[in-house]
């Protein structure tokens, strides 16, 4: 029996269905809980089932980042890297950082949970399919290190 318990939302799942309705039982006698029957979306990735198999996605998640951010429907630009940047000390402060260390979070988390979608990316950027936004040097939010330098 494996049950997964996050917020006020609880998964059971287990090969035996009478163990599953017994657990379910003893949960409702003892908290009142409301069965929400075939599980569909649970943290961030949503569950689609046939007969035969169990489908997972991320598609929902990935596209509300994407209408979060803005990006929605953005087109692609290349991004080379400007050799004559000058940088200097005092860079403005960053409106909203809790924005960006959320978005930042939330990424990490949706490559960590889709490695497919981190390699498709990778192979995307290589072959120039995808290629990143130019953003001037004084308005980088992150150090300059950390982005891709041009060949």
């Amino acid at each position: 029996m494996v049950s997964l318990v996050y917020m006020e939302d609880i998964v059971i799942t287990n090969d035996n269905i009478h163990e599953i309705k017994a657990l379910k039982w003893y949960l409702n006698v003892q908290f009142d809980i409301k069965d929400l029957r075939r599980l569909r979306y649970f943290l961030g990735i949503e569950l689609a089932y046939s007969s035969k198999r169990l489908f997972i996605s991320q598609r929902k998640y990935a596209l509300d980042l994407l209408k979060e951010t803005g990006k929605l429907g953005a087109a692609l630009i290349e991004s080379p890297m400007d050799y004559n940047t000058k940088f200097v000390d005092n860079i403005a402060p960053v409106p909203d950082i809790g924005r960006f260390q959320r978005l930042v979070r939330q990424l990490i988390y949706l490559t960590i949970t889709r490695p497919d979608i981190t390699y498709d990316v990778s192979y995307k950027v290589q072959d120039k399919t995808v290629e990143t936004p130019y953003i001037r040097s004084d308005e980088q939010l992150a150090d300059v290190f950390t982005k891709a330098l041009a060949k």
